[in-house]
């Protein structure tokens, strides 16, 4: 434990150093900044009072050279010998006089071109020890260029350039002494004569350098212009070899630089000199800081020593505050390990003495109150020994509860094992919610407010998760009492029935499989055990189990006593106790079907597979006990083997025929974009001509933009062909959804577990049995959604479907599906555009995956004529989760329909009305109703439509007028249908006012009913039927039919394979035909064949050399009886009504879209052909 006087002192000490070291932190920052600054003035002071010092020399030198130079032009009279000696004697005087006393002069000069006199040279003076310049041997210069600038340069250089100069160190060519000269060029009447000048000798100079000096590094050298080094005290540059380079960080322009030379890091000022060289002090930067460091030595030194002082003053007086409370803590834990007779001393009249008081009063009261408690403790516990006694006796768990804080006061061994605790105590003070999940305790929680409730004791079975998550199975009894304190209890005694109700649901399973398969086996795969139980035809209950026998060798006799060759291998593998077990962890009952053997009789059987308990019950998510049963399916599955070849027949037509629409598709698509492209960019090129008037720009921008809108529209029509073509009707039919459910489980558990995905399907609430909707329709929802989950999800990944009823309301019931799996996913910015037609995420994704972009174009469209709704999240590489909500009717098992004569599905109605709201409003309560409903602007669009109907045989049953029309009214319109088409089609008036002065009319005019608006389902299916009873008719009855058996039919396909399909479908109903492969060649078969051959035509639309609209009209023309009514019937690909329309108008019957259906074939060629026969 940390005393008081501890952590004062920790408080204190801790402030104390902060302050100093921030204190001291900002004096070492001023201290090393103050000595950078002092440092860097030193330099520069050093550095200009070298560079004075060298300038005040140099210049020296310069002036009396000027001088002289002066003087030598004035005195310069002529250019013969003569004069040029005395004039050289004169020059030699002023020299020896002006230089006489200057330091560092080695030479001086006067040297005559040899242009101006072979024989005048001019003098050299030499001072070599200092006693007097002495005349010196002159260079004899004709043996150089005096034109190259890089010989005799104290000559050349001058005269090249005109101007007085100084000259780079370089040695002399007869003393080889290093020196640096000034040379000035002497001219006479602009003529160059010669050249004067002095030598320095650079030791003297190198003497002014070597003076400046700081710290015990620090030097001074000289640098020329182009970098390399004159002068360097550490180097030997006497010589006139290369120079050595200064440092680069040295080039730049700035006068206090850092640099690093030779690995230390310098600090330099540079200075120029008079003569271009550059001075140059430098000094480690070490030497600076070593001066800097001497000072935050001291300051530190003087921290800690003020940081003693104050710790010292602080533990003196700290300790005589905190001496009384230490004392006051010790008395304290004296009492705390029971020894209360001490008591505190101090007599201080501050908060510590009033402290100590009271202290000391507590302290009596405290020895009382344990006397007291001490008595209370032995009584409670021979109350608590009695009530473990007693509950540890019980053979159930049992335990009691405070109502009111539901902590527990007591359990026995048995509640604390079920509560994993090591003994009662352990639980004791807990509550539900400490010892078990959330779920498990809220159960516990409210099964005790029950019990509180009630008077009589409360009795009931709970499935509940232990502390460990396990699944157990209690019956519970709970009672509550008022204990000896007068507070509310609760007594609960459970008994773990587990294992016994497992039992007897094994026991049922048994039971049940008995009752439809010839043989039953209940199999512990733990323990390879079997017993087989047999459900005899007069017995209505098993009957005794037989002997125990082992399962692997009954499997093996099995097989190879009553299983065929092909399928023995595969029955083994399925019997294989892990096969079973892994599949049963993944699917709840599997099977397999096998072809058995009884002697010479073979028949097929099927072995089915069932968990006793299912695998997710499990603790270890494994399947320990299965009931097997086998049963003869040989009827059945023979059955289905002739309508899969059948189907596969099918499916085969039905694929060629597809091929050919797909043909015909891209051949529109391409046949009518181009010239419709063509218009549209020769519409383009025009708008950019300048010359055309306004009214033509006018003109051609109204073209451009029909033609765009023109081309949008075909280019949505050809795209949604791909999809359905025709308009798609929902069925509003009784459905299982259980059994609905299980198809879908079916097909994608198989795609699951071909991909080794893992698949779940949970219903998380409860569902009706029966629903009315499109079963159809929402199955294909669901496995659109769940195929694509498969598809994008890669192993071992998981894919999960849950159901959930999540509103219901009157008759009707909102269904959501989720389905989530953990994919590919999508980006957030792909997500808004899933639903749309074509759409992909990506090139990548068709070309991996497969897929055209319509899946979900098609998913939405369905799920909003269901009046439901589709959502999606979606992470990237994380997975995807939909959401659809439908809304279903309930079913009621009971017809809405008098004594259900027809079928709302039968109906096919017709809405004419010039307002486009209200007709719109009529079709979509039809809709609803399960009624196909198409609209109609006009009464002239109406008898298109009719017609076009009739020639798909296809006709309206139903068609409700408007009254009120412009152009033409509803009993004028129906007056024509009448005289059209009789009593084929009910005609009912719609109308929002009074009839009863339009009733008499109206039915004259053929009118069978009226229905006022706003329009109902009910109304129209009500007048409807009360019409059909008071007419006596039934407009469901179909049309009388011709025996078409013996029958012969032309074939005009100019497609070889659509030719053969369409015959062989009719040889099936013994039915014999022709082939001409194009309309050319049936116009002439037609024309050959005597009157009365064919019975009827099948004239394909679009063929070569002549198509099947040319040769039906060149049919109706020829000259003969039974050219005028023999039935034509158009085939194509093309189920779009102008293509009907055509047909109609060149003279065809009827109008079928491939593919063909054979039943639709043979209808239209009985009621056409019977028809045609009664009509002649």
């Amino acid at each position: 434990m940390h005393s008081l006087r501890s952590k004062i002192l920790s408080v204190t000490i801790g402030a104390i150093i902060i302050t100093m070291i921030v204190a001291t932190v900002f004096g070492i920052v001023a201290i090393r900044n103050i000595c950078i600054d002092n440092s860097r003035l030193l330099l520069q002071l050093l550095c200009e009072t070298g560079q004075k010092n060298l300038d005040s020399s140099l210049n020296s030198v310069e002036s009396e050279v000027r001088y002289i130079s002066t003087y030598v032009e004035s005195d310069l009279k002529g250019l013969d010998d003569q004069e040029l000696e005395e004039h050289l004697d004169r020059v030699n005087v002023i020299f020896e006089k002006v230089l006489k006393n200057t330091k560092g002069v080695m030479t001086y000069y006067y040297r005559i071109d040899p242009a101006v006199s072979s024989d005048v040279k001019g003098f050299w003076y030499v001072n070599t020890d200092g006693d007097g310049f002495q005349e010196h041997e002159v260079t004899d210069i004709t043996m150089y260029d005096t034109e190259d600038t890089s010989q005799l340069v104290w000559f050349t250089v001058p005269k090249a350039t005109g101007e007085p100069v100084w000259l780079p160190p370089y040695i002399t060519d007869n003393l080889d002494v290093k020196v640096i000269s000034y040379s000035t060029p002497i001219y006479l009447d602009g003529k160059f004569v010669g050249v004067i000048g002095v030598e320095l000798d650079y030791t003297y100079m190198a003497e002014m350098v070597d003076n400046i000096t700081l710290y015990d590094n620090g030097y001074a050298f000289v640098n020329d212009s182009e970098g390399n080094i004159v002068y360097h005290p550490r180097m030997d540059v006497t010589t006139m070899g290369v120079q050595p380079a200064v440092p680069e960080g040295l080039l730049g322009d700035a006068e206090i630089i850092k640099y690093t030379y030779e690995g230390v890091d310098k600090i330099a000022v540079v200075l120029p000199l008079v003569n271009g060289d550059r001075l140059n002090v430098s000094v480690p930067e070490k030497e600076v800081y070593e001066e800097m460091q001497k000072w935050i030595n001291v300051i530190i030194i003087v921290f800690f020593i003020l940081l003693a002082i104050f710790i010292l003053l602080i533990m003196r007086y700290t300790g005589k505050i905190t001496r009384p409370l230490q004392e006051l803590t010790e008395v304290a834990e004296q009492i705390d390990k029971g020894n209360y007779n001490h008591s505190l001393n101090y007599k201080g009249d501050d908060e510590i003495g009033v402290l100590t008081q009271t202290f000391n009063s507590v302290t009596n009261n405290l020895n009382n109150y344990i006397t007291d408690l001490n008595n209370l403790t032995k009584q409670l516990t021979l109350q608590k020994e009695s009530l473990s006694a007693l509950l540890n006796n019980m053979p159930a768990i049992s335990f009691t509860k405070d109502a009111e804080t539901g902590v527990y006061l007591a359990c026995n061994q048995a509640f604390a094992d079920y509560a994993h605790k090591l003994n009662p105590e352990e639980v004791v003070g807990l509550t539900d919610t400490q010892l078990f999940d959330s779920s498990t305790a809220t159960h516990f929680v409210e099964q005790d407010r029950k019990a509180l409730s009630m008077d009589e004791p409360f009795i009931y079975f709970e499935d509940v998760k232990d502390a460990k998550r396990k699944a157990r199975q209690l019956q519970t009894t709970k009672l509550k009492f008022i204990d000896s304190n007068g507070r509310l209890c609760l007594l609960g005694v459970c008994t773990d029935v587990t294992d016994s109700r497992a039992k007897n649901q094994a026991d049922r399973m048994i039971t049940a499989m008995a009752a439809d398969y010839r043989c039953v086996y209940y199999i512990d795969l733990d323990e390879n055990d079997g017993v087989c139980y047999r459900n005899d035809p007069g017995d209505s209950g098993l009957t005794t189990p037989g002997e125990h026998f082992s399962y692997i060798e009954r499997v093996n006799w099995y097989a190879q006593n009553y299983v065929t060759d092909a399928y023995r291998e595969g029955f083994l593998e399925f019997s294989e106790p892990e096969n079973i077990r892994k599949r049963l962890s993944e699917e709840p009952i599997i099977a397999y079907r096998y072809l058995a053997k009884r002697g010479n009789h073979e028949y097929y059987e099927m072995i089915r597979a069932a968990g006793v308990r299912r695998a997710e019950e499990r603790e270890d998510h494994m399947v320990h006990a299965i009931g097997l049963g086998l049963t003869e399916i040989d009827v059945e599955m023979r059955e289905t083997m002739a309508r899969n070849d059948a189907l596969v027949e099918a499916l085969s037509l039905a694929e060629e025929a597809s091929k050919a629409k797909t043909s015909f598709l891209s051949s529109v698509s391409h046949e009518i974009r181009t010239p419709m492209n063509a218009i549209i960019g020769l519409d383009n090129l025009a708008l950019h001509d300048d010359t055309i008037s306004e009214q033509t720009r006018d003109y051609l921008k109204k073209i451009g933009e029909s033609a765009q809108h023109l081309l949008a529209l075909i280019n949505d029509i050809l795209d949604m062909s791909r999809i359905e073509s025709g308009r798609m009707v929902l069925k509003k039919e009784e459905f299982s959804f259980s059994a609905m459910l299980e198809q879908i489980n079916t097909l994608v558990s198989s795609q699951c577990a071909d991909k080794g995905l893992h698949y779940e399907c949970h219903m998380l609430s409860k569902v009706n049995e029966f629903y009315i909707g499109d079963d159809m329709k929402l199955k294909e929802v669901i496995v659109n959604i769940l195929s694509n989950a498969v598809k994008f999800t890669n192993a071992p990944g998981s894919i999960t479907l849950s159901v959930e009823k999540t509103a219901e309301f009157e008759d009707q019931s909102t269904l959501t599906f989720c389905i989530k799996d953990t994919g590919i996913g999508m980006s957030k910015e792909y997500l808004p555009r899933i639903f749309e037609p074509f759409s992909q995420e990506d090139g990548s994704t068709k070309n991996k995956y497969g897929s055209t972009g319509l899946g979900m174009a098609i998913t939405k469209n369905i799920v909003e004529m269901m009046n439901g709704t589709i959502s999606v999240e979606s992470e990237k590489d994380v997975g995807t989760e939909f959401t659809v909500v439908v809304t279903l009717k309930n079913s009621m098992r009971d017809s809405l329909y008098r004594n259900g004569t027809f079928d709302p599905n039968q109906l096919r109605v017709l809405i004419v009305d010039d307002e486009e709201i209200p007709a719109e409003h009529a079709r979509m309560v039809l809709d609803e109703a399960g009624i196909r409903a198409d609209i109609s602007m006009s009464a002239e669009e109406a008898f298109r439509m009719m017609e076009l109907q009739n020639m798909k045989q296809e006709p309206y049953n139903l068609v409700l007028l408007d009254w009120k029309m412009p152009d033409k009214d509803g009993i004028e319109a129906a007056k024509e249908i009448r005289e059209y088409y009789n009593n084929e089609t009910t005609i009912i008036i719609l109308t929002a006012y009074n009839w009863d002065e339009i009733m008499d009319k109206a039915l004259e005019a053929g009118v069978d009913g009226f229905i006022a608006k706003p329009l109902f389902a009910s109304n129209v299916l009500s007048e409807f039927e009360n019409a059909v009873y008071r007419n006596h008719v039934n407009v469901f009855e179909e049309k009388k039919r011709a025996d078409l058996a013996g029958r012969r039919v032309l074939v005009a396909e100019d497609v070889e394979m659509n030719a053969e399909i369409i015959m062989d479908v009719l040889e099936m109903e013994e039915i014999e035909s022709d082939h001409a492969e194009n309309g050319k060649i049936a116009v002439e078969m037609f024309e050959n064949s005597e009157p009365g051959t064919y019975a009827a035509i099948l004239m394909d639309v679009r063929m070569p050399i002549m198509d099947g609209l040319e040769a039906a009209a060149t049919i109706r023309s020829l000259e003969r009886a039974d050219a005028k009514v023999t039935p034509i019937i158009a085939l194509t690909a093309n189920a779009f009504d102008e293509d009907v329309q055509r047909s109609l108008q060149a003279g065809m019957n009827a109008h079928l879209s491939k593919p063909v259906e054979p039943e639709h074939l043979y209808q239209t060629l009985g009621e056409l052909i019977y028809e045609a026969e009664n009509h002649s």
